[in-house]
């Protein structure tokens, strides 16, 4: 080791940053060369998993120089590992912490290459998903957001965003409308929508957008894939319970009109839709997070689906 150039020194600190960051600290703290050496990759790969978490990454972010702050890959998650699904069903968050998680995201953003938001107050959720979608993001290529979330839509703000993931939203009708999805994510070719549950008036809003755009349509709204698009990816969540027969006839036409599009609509203008099995206990904070290391491994090259 001693006989490598700084150069290369720096490149292998690079190469280890393929989990939260524990290796790349641990090589931090080898000796006062390796020190320096690997002070600006020690953000490189970061996790935060609570408030308590946050905060301290949003201190330590604070007080570190602009140079050496260069986060390229964040998970997030508003939901400690302590907490269980019940108590995340109770769980609340104050304005004044979901102004630190947007804090830290917002700190992040400029360098950022892959994220994954977990947010699991069904209190805030939504409105903090919306923050986040105000925030531009110049460097960003692959997001996953679970939690009720509105859809993104603001022009300029996802520029080379190539893969996205939408997990918690039982039913988003509208995500194909009005050309939102394209103008906010120009850059669009794989994407993912799960965790849906009686909804038959997006995946009827689904076919339409799959449909030959040369034929009559009597949509009066304007419905439309992202040009670009060329993966698509459905995942009903679990059987909804104790709803009424009214929910568990649009989940059960859901489900048979999503296993006609795979076989109607395969490769539609250059898009390849798959439908995956339906998940039993819907995304966890765990598949969220490890779908997020394999993207942010260096030597990872798949989807993050």
């Amino acid at each position: 080791m001693d006989t490598l150039p700084p150069e290369l020194h720096a490149y292998i600190c690079q190469a280890v940053c393929i989990d939260e960051g524990d290796t790349i600290r641990a090589v931090n703290q080898v000796s006062k060369y390796f020190h320096d050496v690997a002070r600006p990759y020690l953000y490189h790969t970061v996790s935060a998993v609570g408030l308590r978490q946050i905060i301290a990454l949003l201190d330590r972010l604070g007080h570190t120089p602009s140079h050496l702050r260069q986060v390229h890959h964040l998970f997030l998650s508003d939901l400690p590992h302590s907490k269980s699904s019940t108590a995340a069903s109770q769980f609340r968050l104050t304005l004044t912490e979901c102004n630190t998680i947007m804090r830290l995201v917002i700190l992040s953003a400029p360098t950022l290459q892959t994220f994954s938001f977990f947010a699991a107050s069904p209190f805030s959720s939504t409105s903090l998903i919306g923050r986040i979608f105000r925030v531009s993001f110049p460097h960003l290529h692959t997001l996953a957001i679970s939690g009720f979330y509105p859809f993104p839509s603001i022009p300029g703000n996802f520029p080379s965003l190539a893969r996205l993931h939408l997990d918690g939203n039982r039913n988003p009708q509208g995500l194909f409308q009005v050309s939102g999805l394209e103008e906010a994510c120009p850059a669009l070719t794989d994407l993912k929508v799960s965790g849906l549950g009686a909804a038959a008036s997006f995946i009827l809003e689904l076919t339409e957008a799959l449909r030959d755009p040369t034929a009559n349509s009597d949509s009066m709204i304007p419905t439309r894939l992202p040009s670009r698009l060329r993966r698509l990816a459905l995942q009903a969540g679990p059987e909804p319970s104790g709803c009424g027969a009214i929910v568990t006839l649009k989940d059960q036409a859901m489900m048979m009109t999503m296993g006609v599009l795979t076989v109607g609509f395969q490769d539609t203008h250059g898009v390849q839709l798959s439908v995956l099995e339906r998940s039993k206990a819907g995304t966890c904070l765990e598949d969220l997070r490890r779908d997020w290391l394999k993207c942010a491994a260096p030597a990872a090259h798949g989807l993050i689906f």
